[in-house]
């Protein structure tokens, strides 16, 4: 990973602040990243659709229940029942999710 320890100083009028402001909010992308996509003319990311970003977000979520369970089970060496029946459960509503794209 590079070490970015050099900093520019760049002067904006408010307008403009405002307008860099709402386009890295509408990319989900930090400020820095922005504007070195566009110094270095490299790609900007795109982000998904509003409704794939909540789905992202919730089959996030989802595999960190799934982790969760699965370390608890390494670190016991087995898993219970009930615990078997809420994984099978998470990965179910992941699968739908998927399904409803």
């Amino acid at each position: 990973m590079k070490i970015r320890d050099k900093g520019v100083l760049v002067r904006f009028s408010v307008k403009e602040k405002e307008t860099l402001k709402k386009n890295c909010a509408e990319l989900c992308i930090p400020v820095e990243a922005y504007i070195r996509a566009l110094v270095f003319e490299t790609k900007i990311p795109v982000p998904p659709p509003l409704g794939k970003r909540e789905l992202l977000d919730e089959i996030n979520r989802i595999g960190t229940n799934i982790n969760q369970i699965a370390k608890v089970a390494n670190m016991s060496g087995r898993i219970s029942e009930t615990r078997l029946d809420e994984l099978q459960d998470l990965l179910l509503q992941v699968w739908q999710k998927v399904k409803g794209l």
